[in-house]
C-alpha cells in the first residue's frame, strides 16, 4: 500500500489497541495520518497502539496514551483517557 492518507476519525474506547497497524517501514512508506480523535479507557491489559515491528504501546493514563497515540498520528485532534 502507498499513498494512504488516515485523517479525522475517531478511534473510541477498544477493549485491544486502538491502532493495530502492521505495515514495516510504518508511516514512511506514504502513508499519512494526522488530525484523529482518540479516547480510551483502562483495559485489563492496558494496550494501546501496536506496530509493525512488533512494538507494543501500553497506556494506563492519558499521558502514556498520548506518547502512544504519537507514535500513529503525530498531529492528533483529541486524545483523551475516560475514566
Amino acid at each position: 500500500m502507498k499513498n494512504i492518507t488516515i485523517k479525522d476519525n475517531i478511534f473510541d474506547c477498544s477493549t485491544q489497541n486502538l491502532v493495530y497497524y502492521r505495515w514495516n517501514e510504518g508511516l514512511d512508506r506514504g502513508i499519512t495520518v494526522s488530525n484523529n480523535s482518540f479516547y480510551q479507557k483502562a483495559t485489563k491489559i492496558g494496550n494501546a497502539i501496536y506496530y509493525g515491528t512488533g512494538k507494543q504501546m501500553i497506556a494506563t493514563n492519558e499521558e502514556e496514551l498520548l506518547v502512544a497515540v504519537k507514535t500513529f498520528d503525530p498531529t492528533p485532534k483529541v486524545v483523551k483517557w475516560v475514566s
